[in-house]
């Protein structure tokens, strides 16, 4: 899939993924989307909610 490609390259270079991220002008959270295979877009909303959003994923993986 694309994302292990993506990650493979990047290592293959010693790359991190803020660096990655930096090179294409996106956010770590985007390249992290990228290479898990999953993203979730909270563009737009306030800091606030994205933070709210976090804090139930992180409870979620908890259970």
């Amino acid at each position: 899939m694309l994302h292990q490609r993506i990650r493979l390259l990047r290592q293959a270079r010693n790359m991190s993924q803020v660096e990655l991220a930096a090179i294409f002008s996106v956010s770590t959270d985007y390249m992290l989307g990228l290479e898990s295979g999953e993203y979730l877009d909270v563009s737009g909303l306030p800091r606030e909610v994205i933070a709210h959003i976090r804090q139930l994923v992180d409870d979620l993986r908890a259970k």
